[in-house]
């Protein structure tokens, strides 16, 4: 059985030519990416190494939030057609973000195995997902 792990970096759309304030309880994250740095072209004409290759070289931070789907299980061959059912974000982040704007400036996906001793990466050999589609909506919104 496997399971998507989505790791989600923060950020208040405040960013400008200052460090925004995002409150007593904010803690910027020191964690490495999931997936390593994140390399970027620079458009012609334009200046190299402006933006992070790494979350948590923000200005002013980002804080992150772990989110599991339910369960997956295939067996060798199978295809997979159908979506999973909808997962809530952490308590804290609803809460958190409740009746203001969240910008999300990173989004990473493991497929991982859960196991008693931790997650488990399955190798992209595994278990190839290349259709992957993510929706995210507000509290009053809908599809």
């Amino acid at each position: 059985m496997q399971t998507l792990s989505l790791s989600c970096a923060l950020i208040i759309p405040v960013l400008a030519s200052r460090v925004p304030h995002f409150g007593p309880n904010f803690v910027p994250s020191t964690q490495e990416n999931m997936n390593g740095e994140y390399p970027f072209s620079t458009t012609p004409g334009g200046t190299p190494g402006l933006f992070p290759k790494r979350y948590r070289d923000y200005p002013g931070g980002v804080e992150s939030f772990d989110v599991y789907t339910p369960p997956m299980s295939t067996l060798y061959s199978q295809v997979w057609w159908k979506p999973l059912a909808p997962t809530d974000l952490p308590a804290e982040i609803v809460k958190k973000y409740n009746g203001s704007a969240m910008a999300i400036v990173g989004w990473e996906i493991d497929q991982v195995r859960r196991t008693p001793d931790g997650d488990v990466s399955v190798p992209i050999s595994a278990c190839y997902n290349h259709h992957y589609v993510s929706q995210m909506i507000g509290a009053d919104a809908s599809f």
